[in-house]
């Protein structure tokens, strides 16, 4: 009986989403206002930022900016006959602490994955297509455990990334007369 468990315990930690794709099909959003795209990763820019030295290799060049592309792709259903599109993501994450939750938890349910703070990210996205310049900006937080959102940096990202790809369709959908 305590091997099960143990294994199980030992296993929770991986159980969360590792990409930026996998964290923003968490979210649907509403795309209707924008045509069917094609996206230019190369073309396209991320830039990350934080006071704190979380960032590292794993969270700048070209690598990240194919996860985002990917997960911009995935929101936006492109296909390969749609109109060119290139995005801009500059992204300010940040850690914050939530001792409030940590420390009553520390105590009884830390181990049933209570959080041990949060990772926020706000977003400014600037997406091109068909010689228009839609931006729009989000702000989100995610909560930090253990045993969910094993990657609040990308966690964050993504989904300041797809609530500004939704305020770009609702301003998309404004300019073509509503709907």
């Amino acid at each position: 009986m305590r091997a099960p468990a143990l294994a199980l315990l030992v296993a929770l930690p991986s159980l969360g989403c590792l990409t930026v794709r996998d964290y923003i099909q968490e979210r649907k959003v509403d795309t209707a206002g924008i045509p069917p795209l094609r996206i230019d990763q190369k073309a396209s820019e991320l830039t990350m930022m934080s006071a704190e030295s979380i960032l590292e290799v794993n969270y700048e060049g070209p690598k990240m900016r194919k996860e985002v592309a990917e997960a911009l792709d995935l929101t936006l259903r492109t296909r390969p006959d749609g109109t060119p599109a290139r995005f801009r993501v500059r992204a300010s994450v940040r850690k914050e602490k939530s001792y409030f939750m940590w420390v009553p938890c520390f105590f009884f349910l830390v181990f049933l994955g209570c959080p041990t703070g949060a990772q926020a990210a706000t977003v400014d996205l600037d997406l091109e297509y068909g010689g228009k310049r839609f931006t729009a900006q989000a702000d989100e937080s995610v909560w930090l455990s253990p045993y969910y959102n094993g990657d609040g940096v990308r966690a964050a990202l993504a989904r300041a990334t797809a609530q500004a790809v939704a305020r770009i369709a609702e301003n998309a959908r404004r300019q073509q007369g509503g709907r």
